[in-house]
């Protein structure tokens, strides 16, 4: 399974590509059982300029967390290029899977090209899950020895014990009891037979997984002690190397999400602490929603923002909205005005009667008494002509 694996390949490659980069040599391949266990603080030698404080005299400790973010070991940067790896597999993907289903319009012809072009199931996470289930006591010389103890235990019962039965005086070869002898006899020989195929086949693969673990058990003969402890560190080499591999694959997806959001944040223009990949721009309704309320403090709202807007000059009223420099402080400052000429409106719109002693006005618009669109005030405290006629007008 771990010789045919593709992911199981994909990951090894990889690991071989890093140490060859960052050591500038061209190895084909390294031993498993004693590399996989230093690859977490396995790095590119740099060094760091000694810091030594003014004050003290004495020597500045190194910021580990600067030298792990600045050079990231073997396993970091193999866990980064895995989760490019499959990232780019479920893009590409998707991405056949909307060419094929766009392209080919009959349902025959699309599974049949589908058939051929679906070759990018396995993943380099699948790895993982293998690398879990790799465990030393798998290929376990006590185990083959107790196996082979009770091969010799049934096979002493099947020869001696069972001969003795079958020749016994009393025995009648054609009664019902000699035939049962006869049918614990075979199973006892496919027991025998099952549990010698077994010892082979852990012997076979302990040297095997020698072999691939490249370490001197590979020219070790089969059932020897050295190929068993050499199988049994390579298996447990492989099961530590999936749960670094898996933690930093992890890591390597969290930062990925987490830049991926940031990001978007920027470009929506938002600070808010929504989850969003993508921000898009709020759909002005106002004039839509203006020709169909009956509410005229809606209306009154919705017919104040133009004039607002001119208030603030063409273009937003700041340079930066015209291609120009704008700083980032009166920026601030025009917006938060704006924000209180808003809330003014929505706070007193509806309190802009004038009283008993005010010289009231009809807007033409939205029907009501009071402040017109057009800056007149409408309220007067001398006079009280309930919108008469006056001979000064």
């Amino acid at each position: 399974m771990l010789k045919e694996s593709k992911p199981l390949r994909t990951v090894l490659q990889t690991i071989l590509a890093v140490r060859n980069i960052l050591g500038q040599s061209g190895h084909s391949g390294f031993s498993v059982a004693h590399t996989f266990d230093g690859l977490p603080q396995e790095r590119l030698p740099r060094h760091r300029p000694t810091l030594v404080d003014p004050v003290t005299g004495e020597f500045v400790p190194v910021d580990l967390h600067w030298f792990r973010e600045h050079n990231p070991s073997v396993l970091t940067l193999a866990a980064e290029m895995l989760e490019s790896t499959h990232e780019s597999r479920c893009r590409l993907r998707f991405l056949r899977m909307l060419a094929v289903g766009r392209c080919v319009k009959e349902e025959a012809a699309c599974r049949l090209v589908w058939s051929f072009l679906d070759d990018l199931q396995e993943s380099p996470r699948d790895a993982m899950q293998q690398l879990a289930q790799c465990s030393s006591s798998l290929c376990n010389r006590d185990l083959v020895e107790e196996m082979g103890r009770r091969a010799m235990q049934f096979r002493h019962l099947a020869t001696r014990e069972l001969a003795v039965l079958r020749g016994h005086p009393s025995m009648d070869p054609t009664s019902s009891f000699a035939r049962q002898l006869d049918a614990i006899g075979m199973r006892f020989a496919d027991v025998l037979q099952a549990y010698d195929d077994g010892c082979h086949t852990v012997a076979d693969t302990a040297v095997k997984l020698c072999r691939l673990g490249g370490g001197p058990g590979g020219l070790a003969q089969r059932g020897s002690p050295a190929s068993f402890d050499g199988s049994a560190a390579v298996l447990r080499s492989l099961r530590i190397l999936g749960a670094h591999l898996g933690q930093e694959m992890a890591d390597a997806c969290a930062k990925r999400r987490q830049h991926a959001l940031a990001v978007s944040a920027r470009a929506g223009g938002t600070h808010s602490t929504v989850k969003l990949r993508r921000h898009w721009a709020p759909v002005d309704t106002s004039g839509h929603t203006v020709v169909v309320t009956s509410d005229p403090d809606i209306v009154r709202q919705l017919r104040w923002r133009p004039a607002l807007e001119l208030q603030d000059g063409p273009e937003g009223g700041s340079p930066a909205g015209q291609g120009g420099p704008a700083e980032a402080g009166e920026g601030g400052e025009e917006a938060r005005a704006r924000e209180e000429r808003e809330d003014f409106v929505q706070r007193v719109g509806n309190l802009i009667h004038g009283g008993v002693e005010g010289v009231y006005r009809r807007d033409p618009v939205t029907g009501r008494w009071g402040r017109r669109l057009d800056g007149v005030d409408g309220t007067g405290g001398s006079d009280i002509l309930l919108g008469g006629p006056r001979p000064d007008i």
